[in-house]
């Protein structure tokens, strides 16, 4: 029997994606109107915990030491159609197809609750803080993608999973705040085994079982404060990756009597995946009513492990080595990944009613280079605007809670480009075409908005 490919039909179920709500739009309207600017403020807010939790120390605006956020977020992702282009030929499958990549992506639907407390002690200003995320229109969405057609890595599920950060501060002196805080992501050990059955009176079945295990990174923060005027931050993340291990045990008997084939292998990937990252922001008020974040981020994607599922060493345990069965391990075809940086800036203007704020970020792509060689994955640069509004009041409804009410929209571009694929196939057969072959356009857009009820308790 040939090199067969048909092991990938058992992961379709399984499928996963990779980056954070928290990093991508942030968890409150505030963040996201900023551009995410944030690790440099010099407020005390509800979603410090993330942002930079050594804000959880820093001068409360107010008597209250006690805040409380609820808030919404929606985000819709459009990008290029992809038509007429090669989605299977003799490397991936057991003919040569032309057809459409769906490029449908489902929008990021979700509410954050955090809070942010503070001790009376008023030398060392202890304050402890945690912010919690929840899709609410799934649970959480697993995308493991694919390795050879055209793909959006970062945009497959990677907003669609719960998260959850809990941060601890102290004072250093009147100027210093050191804060660290824990994400928590998951781990998942999975088996399945499968036996397909040919003919009446028979039977096919499939059993699955998985564990779910709790998994720790840790993130640092540091503010300095040294005027009314000027603040500075800077927070430091360690890499989360958050594995996969799957177990395949699988029989078929596909003709008459003839005994099963028993085949079994193991398969790895990431589920989702954090780079170590290194932000440093500012906040300078450069008058009464008027203030400008500005923030630069240092994101290691050359560590990047593709949420791609990869089959390892297939083994048949009912025929000898040489009765001519051999399957092939899987391939990563992710391309090569760098580090990046990301700037921030967002202004605010503060009226007598409210404030105004506007943000711009540009998040370069994490690939060296367009995929015209093996695989498609596809990262495109980012070109993300926003803009916001909030308010205060001293009462909400019945309730004698003052707090603020802010609102948020954002429109990203996403700029054209163009692959065109090399000769060959991914094996190096010139005879054949590669997958994603003639070529096609990425790009596109995306926009979004949300609102965010913090309540000073």
């Amino acid at each position: 029997m040939s090199t067969s490919r048909v092991l990938f039909l058992f992961l379709m179920i399984t499928r996963f994606a990779s980056a954070s709500v928290g990093d991508r739009f942030g968890y409150s309207s505030e963040t996201a109107s900023l551009g995410g600017a944030r690790a440099g403020s010099s407020e005390f807010s509800s979603s410090a915990a993330f942002e930079n939790p050594a804000r959880l120390s820093l001068d409360l605006d107010g008597v209250s030491r006690l805040r409380v956020q609820w808030s919404f977020l929606y985000s819709e992702p459009h990008f290029k159609d992809i038509h007429n282009v090669v989605v299977e030929n003799p490397v991936n499958s057991d003919s040569t197809r032309m057809g459409n990549v769906d490029t449908h992506y489902p929008a990021t639907f979700g509410q954050s609750i955090g809070f942010s407390v503070q001790s009376k002690d008023r030398l060392r200003k202890w304050g402890l803080g945690a912010v919690m995320y929840l899709p609410l229109d799934r649970l959480a969405l697993i995308d493991s993608g694919e390795s050879f057609v055209p793909e959006y890595t970062l945009h497959r599920g990677s907003t669609h999973k719960p998260e959850f950060e809990v941060a601890f501060s102290g004072r250093l002196s009147s100027e210093f705040a050191l804060g660290a805080g824990i994400h928590f992501g998951a781990k998942l050990d999975s088996n399945t085994s499968v036996f397909l059955n040919q003919g009446a009176g028979t039977s096919s079945s499939m059993r699955i079982s998985a564990g779910l295990k709790t998994q720790a990174s840790p993130y640092f923060g540091l503010s300095y404060v040294p005027s009314d005027t000027l603040s500075l931050g800077l927070t430091f993340r360690t890499a989360s990756p958050q594995a996969q291990t799957l177990q395949v045990q699988s029989s078929a008997r596909a003709i008459g009597t003839v005994s099963a084939l028993d085949f079994s292998f193991p398969a790895l990937s990431t589920l989702y995946y954090d780079p170590l990252s290194l932000e440093l922001g500012t906040e300078w008020k450069y008058s009464s009513q008027a203030v400008i974040y500005a923030q630069v981020d240092y994101q290691a994607w050359s560590k990047f492990e593709s949420p791609n599922i990869t089959i390892l060493d297939p083994q048949t345990s009912t025929c000898a080595p040489n009765c001519g069965v051999k399957f092939s391990e899987g391939r990563n075809l992710s391309g090569q990944t760098r580090d990046t940086f990301i700037p921030r800036i967002g202004h605010v203007w503060k009226t007598l009613n409210g404030s105004f704020l506007t943000g711009y970020t540009y998040r370069p792509s994490i690939y060296r280079s367009l995929p015209t060689e093996a695989g498609n994955a596809i990262d495109p640069d980012e070109h993300r605007f926003s803009a916001g509004y909030g308010f205060g009041f001293d009462s909400l409804l019945v309730f004698d809670a003052p707090g603020r009410l802010n609102f948020h929209a954002a429109y990203s571009i996403y700029p054209k480009r163009s692959v065109q694929k090399t000769s060959g196939d991914e094996s190096g057969n010139a005879a054949n075409l590669k997958v994603g072959a003639p070529g096609y356009d990425i790009g596109g857009s995306e926009w979004g908005g949300g609102l965010t009820l913090e309540l000073a308790l």
